[in-house]
């Protein structure tokens, strides 16, 4: 999926360009999680940019919690000896967290912590 949406990040760039030229009251960009390759395609064109994250807190909680937990371990979650404490949520056994993060030699487990390294600052939470 992230090479479908790099290769469409030109097409994405003019797109954009023509809505900020032709409509001047573009206020923001909104990319969900698997888009927001293009955050700084609308930051080049000075739009606001944000990415926009419509799942529970629980699962918000621990994708933002994954860069520093990816740092601070070397075991596969599952393996964990002591539960993953979460802001704002019980703590959870390695095992029970999301079945799309157990696997970290996956490209996709890499390519979401890399995302989610700078995506703290822009993401605008459904409430």
């Amino acid at each position: 999926m992230f090479a479908a949406v790099n290769r469409a990040l030109s097409h994405i760039r003019v797109l954009l360009a023509s809505i900020v030229r032709d409509f001047n009251n573009v206020v923001a960009f909104l990319a969900d999680l698997f888009c927001a390759e293009a955050i700084p395609v609308a930051a080049k064109l000075g739009v606001p940019a944000y990415t926009l994250f419509l799942s529970n807190l629980m699962a918000l909680s621990l994708l933002l919690r994954l860069p520093e937990l990816d740092k601070t371990t070397t075991c596969e979650y599952h393996d964990l000896p002591e539960p993953v404490q979460l802001p704002g949520s019980l703590p959870m056994r390695g095992a029970d967290l999301l079945d799309t993060i157990q696997d970290r030699t996956n490209l996709a487990y890499g390519l979401v912590v890399e995302l989610l390294g700078g995506t703290s600052s822009s993401l605008k939470v459904s409430s």
